[in-house]
């Protein structure tokens, strides 16, 4: 058997917990609403036609490979073009990554940012990959209150009472998973 890593020791995933619970009930015979992955195909809400389409489309045109290694050009421009309409906002090609989802995101982001050590704020309550990355990486993961009675906005005098000089970052994701609170410019 191969021995895990020292740096994988204590690292838990916080969605088993429920999971596995879950699971128990559905096999007592108990319905259960699996909300802990974003599938919405799974939950009524169908991919539209016209996605479908395209899809179709683009893998009969041979559209089903890799990517060029610095992104897609015509998608990133399009996000710039985008945020440039909806944020004011000047990116290049330079600024934007696409990826394949949020979890890699994070992964290329914290692993680009964090050092054994480095404290990185995050919301409480939190999507648990901010907490496993931000752990497994040999980073401190140090919470900050959202409010509930104030529709889960955080509370900026805990972020600055959290903030010391080994804060290496504050993770702010608008809208805020898994509260789904909208946070205005």
């Amino acid at each position: 058997m191969i021995k895990a890593s020292d740096r994988s020791q204590g690292v838990n995933y916080a969605i088993r917990e429920v999971v596995i619970p879950a699971r128990k009930l559905e096999e007592k015979g108990i319905k259960v609403l699996h909300l802990n992955i974003g599938d919405p195909n799974k939950y009524d809400f169908d991919t539209p036609q016209h996605m479908k389409e395209a899809l179709y489309e683009a893998a009969q045109q041979g559209y089903n490979g890799y990517s060029q290694s610095e992104g897609d050009v015509e998608l990133k421009e399009e996000i710039i073009i985008r945020e440039k309409k909806r944020n004011r906002v000047d990116y290049t090609h330079n600024d934007v990554c696409v990826t394949s989802g949020v979890t890699e995101s994070l992964q290329i982001y914290l692993n680009a940012s964090l050092n054994p050590g480095d404290e990185l704020l995050i919301p409480g309550p939190t999507y648990p990959q901010y907490f496993l990355i931000t752990h497994f990486l040999g980073a401190v993961p140090v919470y900050y209150r959202c409010i509930e009675e104030e529709g889960w906005w955080p509370d900026v005098e805990d972020i600055r009472n959290n903030i010391s000089n080994k804060t290496k970052g504050i993770v702010l994701i608008n809208p805020n998973n898994p509260t789904g609170a909208l946070y205005p410019k």
